[in-house]
């Protein structure tokens, strides 16, 4: 692949429902009935508390007590942690493939995104290809959650250019909008590859 000549020198990728498949309606009832908990309030729950734990700020138990809302046994957490990493790594065949694409055309990737430890360590046991990426930033990491505006700009840094050359890829419009904020582009994604392509024509990349 060779790329025409354009602006963009790198494409960020959020890793849940954009290089993974997003969870199965199974996936989260099955969670729901693991926490004892109706549907509606593993959802909120599950996404209210998940930055400080994103941040490495609490432990898995302590998340999956908040969750539930009351003390887990050690196999309950274990039985959780086990469900929620494998709802969530399932890969999006279709966007490894225009990672790699754009690797090939001499555009720069990288993964940004918001990462417990306990789901890292299981994505990086599993997949190899994560090696292929030229910067990796994980919140657990790194300490800072997406939207704030930093850590799009220590991603750019990393990748060794500017803010304004970048294209960021999430499926959230709060992550897109920090991304923008922090003088990328941006597109929300919602998990068809034809979307990125058309936006990558829009901004001269023809792969």
């Amino acid at each position: 692949m060779t790329s025409n000549n354009h602006l963009l020198r790198a494409v960020i990728f959020d890793y849940g429902r954009v290089l993974s498949l997003s969870p199965t309606d199974a996936d989260w009832v099955a969670v729901a009935a693991a926490t004892d908990l109706p549907l509606p309030t593993l959802m909120q729950r599950y996404w209210q508390f998940r930055d400080a734990y994103d941040r490495k700020e609490v432990k898995a138990s302590e998340y999956w007590a908040q969750v539930a809302g009351r003390e887990l046994a050690q196999n309950e957490v274990t039985e959780l942690i086990a469900m929620d990493d494998a709802q969530w790594t399932r890969v999006n065949p279709e966007m490894l493939s225009l990672a790699r694409e754009l690797k090939d055309a001499g555009v720069k990737i990288a993964i940004l995104s918001n990462m417990q430890v306990d789901m890292l360590r299981v994505m990086r046991a599993k997949f190899d290809w994560l090696a292929e990426f030229d910067v990796q930033m994980y919140s657990c990491e790194v300490g800072m959650v997406k939207p704030h505006i930093d850590v799009y700009l220590e991603c750019a840094k990393r990748l060794g250019v500017e803010p304004s050359s970048c294209l960021f890829l999430d499926d959230k419009e709060l992550n897109v909008d920090g991304a923008e904020k922090a003088g990328m582009h941006g597109l929300l994604f919602h998990g068809e590859r034809g979307t990125a392509d058309k936006k990558l024509q829009e901004l001269g990349v023809k792969l």
